[in-house]
């Protein structure tokens, strides 16, 4: 959909419409731009809001979960309470496993980056990804540059985040279809796009995606979307949710490419 401003003005001769002159911008650009500046806001009140909450919630839940585990070192196997223990223990894990993952999106990774075969870290986290394609019927489209040089990149972070970003693809399309991976250079930058998706997420499901406290349908444990958006700017790339159209949608991710030293 593209957004315009039209403005008219009719011009009369002997009280007749005789021409109407006027202009037209196409502002569609900017409308994106002012939809991403609003979402990257958004984005940021919720994770400074979930980085207090994380907080608040850390130190009673470390006392609650302590005296549990010591109560259930004390209490006999034939105690009828055991079973309800046991349900607080399980219940303190999972909110211990939550703010984790929280906490942990807001560290500063330390990257180790050497040059790097974008493609070859793609193809090679595709393979691993193989028997989920056959499994879910989903086909699988690459139109992968051969113009793209070797790029400074922490070779595991980034195979750990592209991962994890496919398979969250992955379980965006659901009832099948066909899923698009390209990859390109854009003047400065390589340009991923993973796109497909059977769905059109709006602004709320955005903000959803990138938040520390979401947790994506069938989490299998990976490091999810908010700390592989976090592993990617660290790099100085970017990761954005592109609207398209039949319902569909993409991801998009770009990384800076080395500058060109012009020879003496």
């Amino acid at each position: 959909m593209r957004h315009i401003i039209n403005h008219t003005i009719p011009i009369t001769h002997n009280n007749k419409i005789s021409l109407i002159d006027g202009f037209v911008f196409d502002i569609t650009a900017r409308k994106h731009l002012e939809d991403q500046l609003i979402l990257t806001e958004r984005i940021k009140v919720l994770n400074d809001m979930s980085l207090g909450v994380a907080h608040e919630i850390r130190n009673p839940l470390t006392s609650i979960g302590g005296f549990a585990r010591l109560l259930e070192r004390r209490m006999a196997q034939s105690d009828p309470n055991r079973s309800h223990l046991e349900i607080i223990l399980k219940e303190v894990s999972r909110l211990e496993e939550t703010v984790n993952r929280v906490l942990d999106g807001f560290k500063r990774i330390r990257l180790h980056p050497v040059p790097t075969d974008i493609n070859a870290i793609l193809a090679r986290v595709l393979n691993q990804l193989s028997h989920e394609f056959h499994h879910t019927g989903i086909e699988l489209t690459t139109k992968m540059s051969n113009r793209i040089p070797e790029i400074e990149l922490d070779r595991h972070l980034i195979e750990e985040g592209l991962r994890s970003i496919i398979k969250t693809s992955l379980r965006g399309m659901q009832g099948g279809g066909e899923l698009t991976i390209t990859t390109a250079p854009n003047h400065r930058h390589v340009v991923i796009e993973i796109s497909g998706w059977n769905l059109n997420p709006g602004p709320l499901d955005k903000c959803q995606l990138f938040f520390p406290f979401y947790r994506e349908p069938a989490f299998d444990g990976g490091i999810g979307i908010p700390l592989s958006q976090q592993i990617i700017a660290q790099h100085g790339g970017n990761l954005v949710i592109k609207n398209g159209s039949d319902q569909q949608a993409s991801l998009v991710i770009t990384l800076p490419m080395p500058r060109q030293i012009p020879s003496k």
